[in-house]
């Protein structure tokens, strides 16, 4: 097979296998100007609706979920039956969740979540291998952009199923390592995908859509008479970091855990609250000792607050629902 020419290429071709009819769907909206290639007001019907739909029913999940989980999470919970309690009271409805009729609800919801979860790794994988395979054949630079942000979409849809899944996996081995290789190999897949992406946010980049995405795997060789761009490894540093962190925090969660902190945690609430005592005790008699003896008391005590507060925040199911 010819590899792609990176001085001269075709002009930018329609991709089926990336943006046809099964991947995009294009609605109009008034007078909006369409062509064969870009659709300026094209909707991602295929993409985005099952990811929003699996978002809403975790939300839901999270919500009815009787588990008993961290206090921010039992706070947001309780207020939020209130709330509907409230409202079905106004419409004269019941909104009883001690019912049986809100077990199956519950068990249903686990069960489409669960359907959505296996499709995003299904959709992710199968968008990544259409993407590489057509790397050699010329994909363009604008559908292997479609390519990752999809994929992208596809693995973090996954990522918030299995916070409202990690309960069936830490009492199911093989359900639970399934889904860690899985979500492993769309993940290696989607890193790889992403490195050649430096190219097109950087702010000098002006790489028409029709070049061709296997140029940008291959920097080395003739990029023709524009000006080649500035890699933004930031920008890749810090998405690949953000997708590995995602990653590595849902397969912690999956396994069986006695709910203690860990020893970091434990260790850091020592030294605060060891720090905060210290200077309680302190007993200065001049003014100038008794102001700063307040103010580093003030200040180790806002710091370990804002400290509490991130660590609740960030270890309730309640962040991992809504970090989409």
């Amino acid at each position: 097979m010819t590899l792609p020419d990176c001085t001269s290429y075709p002009p930018l071709q329609p991709n089926p296998d990336v943006s046809g009819k099964g991947v995009y769907s294009s609605h109009s909206f008034g007078t909006c100007e369409t062509n064969d290639i870009l659709t300026r007001c094209q909707v991602l019907a295929g993409f985005l609706v099952p990811p929003f739909l699996t978002l809403a029913l975790c939300v839901v999940q999270y919500l009815l979920d009787k588990e008993r989980s961290s206090d921010l999470d039992e706070a947001v919970k309780v207020k939020t039956r209130q709330i509907l309690a409230l409202v079905a009271r106004c419409f004269r409805a019941e909104f009883d969740l001690s019912s049986k009729s809100s077990e199956h609800w519950i068990s249903a919801i686990e069960g489409a979540i669960l359907a959505f979860s296996d499709q995003q790794v299904i959709t992710g994988v199968s968008i990544l291998i259409s993407g590489f395979s057509q790397l050699r054949s010329g994909i363009s630079s604008y559908h292997w952009q479609s390519v990752v942000n999809l994929a992208w979409l596809s693995s973090v849809t996954h990522l918030i199923t299995l916070t409202s899944l990690r309960r069936q996996a830490r009492g199911n081995s093989p359900f639970r390592w399934w889904r860690i290789i899985a979500m492993g190999i769309m993940a290696a897949m989607l890193i790889g995908a992403i490195i050649p992406v430096g190219f097109l946010t950087s702010e000098q980049a002006h790489i028409p859509y029709s070049f061709p995405a296997w140029c940008l795997y291959h920097p080395r060789t003739d990029w023709g008479g524009f000006v080649f761009p500035i890699y933004n490894g930031f920008y890749v540093f810090l998405i690949v970091l953000i997708l590995v962190g995602s990653y590595i925090r849902r397969v912690y969660t999956l396994f069986p855990s006695d709910g203690k902190p860990s020893p970091i945690v434990s260790s850091l609430r020592k030294y605060f609250e060891g720090t905060l005592s210290t200077l309680e005790d302190l007993e200065p008699q001049h003014i100038a000792l008794k102001i700063m003896a307040l103010a580093a008391y003030s200040s180790v005590r806002s710091s370990y607050t804002v400290l509490v507060s991130g660590y609740r925040l960030f270890g309730s199911r309640l962040w991992e629902v809504l970090d989409f």
